[in-house]
């Protein structure tokens, strides 16, 4: 009995080396499919679990990324609509040359003043800051707040050390305006909304263009000219068809701010007595006196043939 056991085991052996020499000497493709039978798992195990891994962990870099893009980005286009917003400015006032020279002077921010906000009140009920610049810092009511050019509000309130700005979004906040491509003017008021704001006392027969910038018109007691406001946003004719109903986007994040700058209206540069002469002086003296000059010696000719015939 053991030794027919051991008889089927010797032969079952044979058969198994045979099959096996067999299989690598005569058929190569039958080995590559077993091969692929048993690396298939780990394929698709690769496939399956790793490969999802790994677009996390790349994804996860790629948004980092973009965030980052997107921050530079934003703050490329705040400077750059800031420094168009200065451009647009000086170019409308461009008729004459004295006019944008006093422009540009006039509204140098190294003439104004800087006060850090130190509390924002942004709610339904009103939207306002307070800076860290008083009445010991020269602040008076009605300046205004301005930040890279925007217009941020106006000072209502004045304390000792601190003072109040109503922002432009204000729902009491009214500011003249006009719209820089189709120079239509109305007034700007705020809507307890940092979001949007509208125009007011615009007429059906006056024309109007989305994304045109919104600037201070200059107009009133309170407000100068040249400073940026919103764009519009959207705009439609009322019930009445009389008045369109237009909606402001604001040019700069009101929660975003730190510091504004202040300045006060009818605070422009005045010449100095030497630069007031040199306008006033006419150009044609040299030449007067070049033909002075030139007059000069036919008269002394004149006396020298005079004494002669003396």
């Amino acid at each position: 009995m053991a030794q027919s056991k051991k008889f089927t085991f010797s032969c079952i052996a044979l058969v198994s080396v045979l099959i096996l020499t067999r299989i690598i000497t005569i058929s190569p493709t039958l080995l590559s499919s077993l091969t692929s039978l048993c690396t298939y798992p780990i394929v698709v195990w690769q496939h399956c679990v790793v490969r999802p891994i790994q677009q996390i962990v790349v994804g996860r870099k790629s948004h980092d990324e973009l965030v980052g893009l997107v921050a530079a980005y934003q703050q490329q286009v705040s400077q750059l609509l800031a420094e168009n917003i200065q451009q647009a400015a000086t170019l409308a006032h461009m008729q004459h040359v004295d006019e944008m020279v006093s422009f540009v002077k006039r509204y140098k921010t190294d003439q104004t003043m800087v006060a850090q906000v130190m509390l924002k009140h942004i709610s339904p009920e009103g939207h306002f800051f307070l800076i860290d610049a008083g009445a010991r810092r020269g602040i008076v009511q009605d300046m205004i707040a301005v930040h890279k050019n925007c217009l941020i509000g106006r000072v209502t309130e004045v304390y000792p050390h601190y003072s109040k700005v109503m922002l432009i979004t204000d729902r009491l906040s009214k500011v003249p305006i006009v719209c820089l491509a189709t120079h239509t003017q109305g007034i700007h008021e705020g809507s307890n909304d940092i979001t949007q704001s509208k125009l007011e006392f615009i007429s059906h027969l006056n024309p109007l263009q989305k994304d045109d910038l919104v600037m201070s018109s200059g107009d009133g007691l309170i407000y100068p000219k040249g400073f940026g406001v919103g764009k519009i946003k959207d705009f439609s004719l009322n019930g009445l068809g009389l008045t369109y109903v237009v909606s402001v986007e604001p040019l700069v994040k009101m929660d975003d701010i730190e510091y504004v700058c202040l300045i006060q209206k009818g605070a422009e540069y005045e010449p100095s007595h030497d630069e007031l002469f040199q306008q006033n002086s006419a150009p044609e003296l040299p030449v007067q006196q070049t033909q002075v000059n030139e007059v000069l010696p036919d008269n002394s000719s004149s006396s020298s043939l005079h004494n002669e015939h003396n």
